[in-house]
């Protein structure tokens, strides 16, 4: 059946009306117009390629997802232009197209402060969007809570370019190191990498801990080693203070203490220059 363009609409808006019957919940997955819709609508969305979504919204700019509607930033927000918080979440992302897409959409938001990327998934190494450089001073606050596929520093180094950026919430994101590129953002208050794969904090960011103090950096529910955790949770001078300790020791020194047992003249001696090396 063929399905009517306007149905669900409101006569007087822009606005797709996800009640306006069951065609469109029955329609294919497989055409981007009708999963980009069910993505702006449906608080329980799919997850969606990041090109037909935005395809779908610079087609009908006044159009607000659900969320962006909900939230109280975007109070009086006519449409894209206006938006103070963008709804970017559960977008996939599978080559460059993608990307291209989301930097021209938010090309277009002419107010952005926040940005929402939560539950995204980037396929065999794709980067975040660069962000268009009209974003770099006003975006504030970028949220990826449980993203998956970000292996690399380098797929989210755009990031680095957001010198105003006061929150990085990267929660359950699978991620085996801290972005070092987060070494840059001066204006950073709220670092979350909690419920991570991260081991080892990157000993040239330490200086960067020690100096931003105020910068709450939260790496719970990771399999810290390094430092140990109750080092980590005394503070920045102390975990200074654990890597000068580390660094300043030129080797790694061994004491074993070694006791023989054994009955009298049957070589205790012997065998115990034997082995530390003395000459018998």
């Amino acid at each position: 059946m063929e399905q009517d363009d306007d149905k669900g609409r409101d006569d007087d808006s822009d606005t797709w009306n996800s009640d306006s019957g069951s065609e469109e919940e029955e329609s294919s997955d497989d055409d981007p117009d009708t999963a980009a819709r069910r993505w702006m609508e449906r608080v329980d969305r799919p997850l969606v390629r990041a090109k037909w979504v935005v395809e779908h919204r610079l087609k009908h700019p006044q159009r607000l997802t659900v969320f962006e509607r909900g939230w109280e930033e975007n109070e009086g927000a006519g449409g894209v232009d206006t938006l103070v918080e963008v709804d970017l979440g559960y977008l996939e992302y599978r080559d460059d197209e993608d990307r291209e897409a989301v930097t021209q959409l938010l090309n277009q938001c002419l107010r952005v402060k926040e940005v929402w990327m939560w539950y995204s998934v980037f396929q065999g190494g794709t980067r975040l969007p660069a962000f268009p450089e009209s974003c770099h001073a006003r975006l504030e606050e970028v949220w990826m809570e449980v993203c998956e596929g970000l292996e690399s520093g380098e797929q989210m180094e755009p990031l680095a370019q957001l010198y105003n950026l006061r929150v990085l919430w990267m929660y359950g994101c699978k991620l085996t190191e801290v972005p070092r590129f987060v070494g840059n953002l001066n204006k950073l208050e709220v670092l979350n990498l909690s419920g991570n794969n991260i081991q080892v904090f990157p000993l040239e960011l330490v200086e960067w801990l020690v100096t931003h103090s105020h910068t709450k950096v939260d790496l719970y529910r990771n399999p810290l080693r390094v430092p140990p955790e109750e080092v980590w949770h005394q503070g920045p001078g102390a975990v200074k203070k654990y890597y000068d300790s580390l660094t300043q020791s030129s080797e790694l020194s061994l004491h074993i203490s070694l006791v023989t047992l054994g009955e009298v003249c049957a070589g205790k001696t012997s065998l115990t220059r034997a082995l530390v090396g003395e000459s018998m």
